[in-house]
């Protein structure tokens, strides 16, 4: 008596083993019945020739999902979470657009000031007398560097805060 002609004619496989390779297919199994089904297989020629089977099934069923041409169905959520999305986005955008402005904005100390290149300004006077010639007048900003007073009382405000004297 000759067997099937093909390995496709043969009878129904064991239903235990064919949730088995089903479960191993889907990668439900833990690792004890992964262990089992592997040891079944390397001493069960017919459960490997049906775990080949199964194999090819899965292959040309996964495969024909994208030969067919058609492309993954989208799944399209609620109008607002679009919505929200986009605003997202924006307010993203805008962030970072304040953010490089205000990294670029020259600063002193955290505080930003203005382009000139004063440190301090002048608040009042009394009797001064500079060692240099030239005449501070009150009310402006002092530049970096040495001050010095021969006669009198200067009253300067620091950017920083503090006063002199």
């Amino acid at each position: 008596m000759k067997g099937p002609a093909n390995s496709y004619e043969r009878k129904p496989a064991d239903e235990a083993d064919a949730i088995r390779i089903h479960r191993m297919l889907l990668e439900d199994l833990n690792p004890d019945e992964f262990h089992q089904l592997e040891q079944d297989l390397l001493a069960s020629e017919s459960l490997r020739e049906r775990f080949m089977r199964a194999i090819r099934i899965d292959m040309a069923l996964r495969d024909g999902n994208f030969s067919t041409g058609q492309s993954l169905p989208s799944v399209k959520g609620p109008r607002w979470l679009q919505f929200s999305s986009a605003v997202t986005a924006i307010a993203a955008v805008l962030i970072l657009a304040a953010t490089l402005v205000w990294r670029t904005a020259p600063t002193k100390g955290g505080i930003q000031v203005a382009n000139d290149s004063g440190v301090a300004t002048l608040v009042d006077v009394r009797d001064c007398k500079w060692v240099r010639s030239e005449t501070i007048a009150v009310d402006r900003r002092i530049p970096p560097g040495t001050l010095e007073l021969s006669a009198g009382v200067a009253l300067i405000q620091f950017d920083g805060g503090p006063s002199w004297p």
